[in-house]
């Protein structure tokens, strides 16, 4: 459970004010529009998580766009700057892919 006080409909509404409605590793801002806030599909997920040993407590959780949250997945980070990393290097990754396979540069 969180370890802060929770409104029981929204019990990570705490996360979502701290992080500003912004996803902490892509940076895309849910508060700008309610099409921004759509599109995020966000969710509150574990930097480690629960099956590498991590917790729920506040310091241990950020907030994160579907995307993100997909690139970052069940990895195992001690870090948020190692989460960051490997969603960037997993982000590159899908972009390169996207540039060959969809957009077809040149």
């Amino acid at each position: 459970m969180p370890d802060a006080p929770h409104d029981a409909t929204f019990p990570y509404q705490h996360i979502y004010e701290r992080d500003g409605f912004t996803c902490r590793f892509c940076g895309w801002n849910g508060a700008e529009t309610f099409s921004h806030w759509w599109v995020a599909s966000f969710s509150v997920v574990q930097i480690k998580p629960s099956s590498h040993g991590g917790n729920h407590d506040a310091d241990n959780l950020v907030l994160s766009c579907h995307a993100c949250a997909q690139h970052k997945g069940d990895a195992d980070c001690d870090s948020l700057d190692e989460a960051r990393d490997l969603v960037a290097a997993n982000r590159a990754h899908a972009q390169t892919w996207f540039s060959k396979h969809v957009k077809r540069d040149g």
